[in-house]
């Protein structure tokens, strides 16, 4: 799997973020909701390889809306 496969394939999928802040005046966490499409074999590719799961991690910070 390469980043042009991966652009390739989900060229028509979109990728959507949403960053919500969840706590109170002390203690909060940010939380970042990913919404996306992958092929299974690109899935099962990155699954079972750390080289090919960096692939798809970096294709994902590329695609980042902000």
């Amino acid at each position: 799997m390469t980043q042009q496969e991966l652009t390739d394939s989900l060229a028509e999928a979109a990728v959507g973020t949403s960053t919500t802040f969840v706590g109170n005046d002390t203690v909060g966490v940010e939380l970042v909701e990913l919404t996306l499409s992958v092929e299974k074999a690109h899935w099962d590719e990155a699954l079972s390889s750390g080289t090919q799961a960096k692939v798809l991690v970096t294709w994902l910070e590329s695609k980042r809306n902000g």
